[in-house]
């Protein structure tokens, strides 16, 4: 989106022409040659030309304008950012488990053949037991959901409206290792996105002992109560077979129960996974240095991959003639992959170049684009590492500032001028330490990440990786122009509460919830809808909860507080409550065609004014009933004459928590929502 910037000066070449010929009899009566043969006239032109090349300069404004102007409203172009996945292990006979570090590098191609590689961010054990079957409870009933997730398709963990005691059962063909953790990994719609926050619910991991009793097991779970992308490590004890619901052959469980408090969401999830592990499209940068023959080595050296503190000094071919290890002055951390004393250290540091001592100095590192946020920069200045820091200008660099700029996508490394940030002295080294991405061309198909690392020991253990979902997440630099039209809609958007449209809009903003619907009310306290409360403004909250009356938790009540309470008018008080639901129930006697099914008409007509007085769904509508509308006889007669079937309703009544038939109109109070009663339809 182009910003909108005025046009200061519209004078073309020819308007300037003619103002000028125009101030000839003021300034110059005596000059009458106004033809274009005279010399003056050329002049006139001339000058013309040049104001018209002046004013374009004045319409025009640099893309460094333009950064700085964004800076003043705290935004900046985005660096690229790595793509994620969700790598699965298969383990290769006959080993019962296998250890994968973190760090693992594995890899695949995109459409075009480009290898694209991957690196584990956590640990993984995997094991050689197979998840055979899910199986979820509601507290009501249970449901095989195996046929679901082996075509791939969403889950509901726990129904669609779980309760206490509701539960998630796994099958696996084998116990699992009760002396190592196993992976059980749940992806939500996306690696990144909260799927359904809960705010209150508590689960417990356990699984099926001897005597068939459900034994509470040891469990990190890194997806908050199955509501967000992510694993849960579990180590169980003695586990015995047995079935659950439907599924009659007997495999080996473990289930996670909703042991106290409620979602504020179903929680749902698009694949369930053992042997699965989070993994990232950013790759270290390493490089080798050399080491002379008579190099100086003091500490003690490092094992493979151990982050170490390290002071170096190098002589003019980039050879390490000094080394040290350990915290010593000067010294700087980085992570070594292999140390052959006196022969060559290899490291995830790279040297970029050496210092010529000339302002703005610029230096490339290899495996561009960078991953901005992992980078460290540092010269190396008589055996010193000298940390920079990373400045979007170096407009206010002062000259003994260490600060330089990047550009990501090229990774290009700019220093200052000597005036505005520093200049790296002549033959200081430049080294740093990043990872680099390839931003959106690293979000690959799911199975595409197929390859192992080389290493011999990780091929002998593993048979197979692939990533069990598209990769999603990497993103190109963003452009300038993009940045712009960010701008310009947070220029758009409520940044504080003031008008009652901004309280909706904030509340639907809270992060880590998810809102089905909300609206804001000034001068009413929840409770007291008859007197007017000055400077009072209620925001009243429905979860995503298809349930009859879905009422917000007090963890979701209090995440929304806590996120208003900055942003409200001072003077103004803010109360969060869930509504008040009126149960209406309709009494009718309707006449039906002759050739209709009295049976199936009924049913249907409850339907049709179970769907019209849903609290989420219903309303004039059929986008949730309003808050505070009055239910209106003629419209509830409007829905019954319209079920197909119905000839003509004979009698209609409306009945409300603890009031008999009326013939009238439902009033509501403004805090208040409709939910259906069990409807009494005689159908003749």
């Amino acid at each position: 989106m182009p910003i909108p910037l005025p046009t200061l000066d519209d004078r073309r070449w020819a308007d300037l022409v003619e103002e000028g010929r125009s101030l000839i009899p003021l300034y110059a009566p005596e000059w009458t040659d106004h033809n274009a043969s005279d010399p003056g006239i050329t002049l006139l032109e001339l000058f013309a030309w040049i104001a018209e090349m002046d004013i374009y300069e004045v319409n025009r404004v640099p893309d460094r304008h333009k950064r700085k102007f964004l800076a003043l409203t705290g935004l900046a172009p985005d660096p690229p950012a790595p793509s994620r996945a969700v790598l699965r292990f298969a383990l290769r006979a006959p080993a019962s488990t296998f250890d994968v570090p973190a760090g693992t590098e594995c890899s695949g191609a995109d459409p075009i053949g480009v290898t694209t590689r991957f690196r584990t961010l956590s640990p993984l054990t995997v094991c050689g037991a197979t998840l055979q079957a899910i199986v979820s409870f509601d507290s009501a009933a249970y449901v095989d959901l195996t046929g679901r997730w082996s075509r791939g398709e969403p889950l509901n963990l726990m129904g669609a409206a779980p309760t206490v005691n509701a539960a998630l059962y796994l099958g696996f063909d084998k116990p699992l290792n009760p002396s190592a953790w196993s992976s059980l990994y749940f992806l939500t719609a996306s690696a990144e996105q909260l799927a359904s926050p809960h705010h209150s619910a508590r689960t417990v991991w356990e699984c099926l002992g001897a005597g068939s009793q459900w034994v509470a097991i040891q469990a990190e779970d890194r997806t908050r109560s199955l509501t967000q992308s992510g694993d849960v490590r579990l180590k169980p004890g003695a586990m015995s077979q047995s079935t659950a619901g439907p599924v009659k052959t007997p495999l080996y469980y473990v289930r996670v129960r909703l042991s106290a408090g409620q979602f504020d969401a179903p929680p749902a999830a698009q694949r369930v996974s053992l042997n699965a592990v989070d993994a990232e499209q950013s790759i270290p940068a390493s490089e080798t240095w050399p080491i002379t023959s008579g190099a100086v080595i003091t500490g003690t050296p490092p094992t493979p991959g151990e982050t170490v503190d390290i002071q170096t000094t190098f002589n003019g071919d980039g050879q390490v003639t000094q080394l040290a290890f350990g915290p010593n002055s000067g010294s700087a951390p980085f992570v070594v992959l292999d140390y052959h004393p006196a022969a060559t250290l290899t490291l995830l540091a790279v040297r970029a170049g050496k210092g010529t001592g000339a302002p703005r100095q610029t230096v490339y590192l290899p495996g561009a684009p960078v991953d901005q946020l992992t980078l460290a920069l540092y010269t190396n200045e008589a055996g010193v590492f000298v940390p920079w820091t990373r400045q979007d200008d170096l407009a206010a660099s002062k000259p003994s500032d260490s600060h330089f700029l990047l550009d990501p996508t090229a990774g290009a490394i700019t220093f200052g001028d000597g005036a505005r940030g520093r200049v790296p002295p002549l033959g200081a080294w430049i080294v740093a330490a990043y990872r680099t991405t390839r931003g959106a061309s690293g979000n690959l198909a799911a199975g595409a990440v197929n390859q192992l690392p080389s290493d011999p020991v990780l091929q002998a253990g593993l048979s197979s990786v692939n990533n069990i979902a598209d990769a999603a997440g990497g993103l190109d630099a963003e452009t300038l122009s993009h940045t712009i039209g960010r701008a310009i809609q947070l220029r758009e958007a409520p940044l504080r509460a003031v008008t009652a449209s901004d309280y909706e809009a904030l509340t639907s903003q809270t992060p880590g919830t998810e809102i089905a619907r909300v609206t804001a009310v000034a001068g009413v306290y929840p409770g007291f809808e008859c007197i007017r409360a000055p400077g009072v403004v209620t925001v009243l909250v429905v979860p995503s909860l298809p349930q009859p009356r879905p009422s917000p938790s007090a963890g979701l009540l209090s995440a929304i507080a806590a996120y208003l309470e900055p942003r409200r008018i001072v003077g103004t008080r803010i109360a969060i409550a869930g509504p008040d639901y009126l149960e209406v129930t309709v009494q009718t006697t309707v006449r039906a065609f002759p050739t209709a099914s009295k049976t199936q008409l009924r049913q249907a007509i409850v339907d049709a004014l179970n769907r019209f007085l849903d609290p989420l769904l219903g309303g004039p509508g059929y986008d949730g009933w309003p808050f505070g509308r009055d239910v209106y006889r003629t419209e509830i007669m409007q829905v019954i004459s319209q079920t197909p079937g119905v000839d003509y309703v004979e009698t209609l009544a409306l009945l409300a928590d603890g009031c008999g038939p009326m013939c009238g109109n439902l009033c509501l109070k403004p805090s208040w929502l409709v939910t259906p009663g069990a409807h009494r339809i005689e159908v003749v």
